[in-house]
């Protein structure tokens, strides 16, 4: 059974290699330049930081990713599979620097990715994403 997975593995990196000869095209793995750049003001987007509100004793922790797991560059267009993941937490500010987490919302999926070129140096992209979101009361909740 294991020749048969080498065997395989080999096949695929001798197709790609020669599709990639042959056309010019390329297949990539994990890149920093994502094909579609998403939105900085969306909710459901992944970011970092933390936002202290003044008016309350809350701040909101933010820890997430998008990254593009692989790519293939054929015909001037781009395609890319990737993950998002991510977490919004509420937190409660306490004394002596403690902070209880009061709720998280979690966002976990995978998105496919498109960019082609079109005339004059313009690029149109688009994005499909499938993701689970959930929201938990987490132990530090005051009922």
């Amino acid at each position: 059974m294991r020749n048969h997975y080498t065997l395989l593995t080999a096949i695929a990196v001798f197709f790609f290699t020669g599709i990639n000869y042959v056309y010019s095209d390329s297949l990539y793995f994990f890149t920093s330049d994502r094909i579609f750049v998403p939105t900085e003001a969306s909710v459901t987007e992944a970011r970092i930081g933390v936002t202290k509100y003044t008016d309350s004793k809350f701040l909101e922790l933010n820890i997430g990713a998008t990254v593009d797991v692989i790519g293939l560059n054929k015909n001037k267009t781009d395609y890319s599979f990737g993950v998002d993941f991510f977490t919004y937490s509420n937190l409660r500010s306490e004394d002596n620097f403690k902070f209880p987490v009061d709720a998280i919302d979690y966002l976990f999926g995978v998105n496919f990715n498109m960019r082609k070129s079109i005339k004059n140096g313009y690029e149109i992209s688009s994005r499909f994403r499938i993701s689970h979101i959930s929201s938990h009361l987490q132990d530090g909740h005051i009922y």
